[in-house]
């Protein structure tokens, strides 16, 4: 499992701090306070950029196992001081077949 991020050059913070909750078959519960830093203590960007635009691929769950048939929740809430976030353009969940 992966948490994409994408942000644009303006973001006032070198880290973010995101809740992860997920729900599972037979009422498989989790939740998990996640940081992710994004800059250098200098200010410079750590993700691939394109012209003000940063991105971000980041493991969260190497060991995640969905072997059980049925309907999976993965809820992702921002926990940072100032709401709305601004300058944060995506965040996204993205889950790949182990190989």
């Amino acid at each position: 499992m992966f948490i994409n991020i994408r942000h644009n050059g303006n973001y006032r913070y070198s880290n973010l701090f995101l809740q992860l909750e997920s729900k599972g078959p037979n009422a498989i519960k989790g939740k998990q306070l996640l940081e992710f830093r994004l800059a250098e203590e200098d200010g410079k960007w750590l993700g691939q950029g394109i012209g003000n635009l940063f991105s971000y691929q980041i493991p969260v769950k190497k060991d995640l196992k969905i072997n059980k048939a049925g309907r999976y929740e993965f809820i992702l809430t921002q926990e940072m001081r100032d709401n709305p976030l601004l300058n944060v353009e995506d965040i996204g969940i993205r889950i790949e077949k182990s190989k």
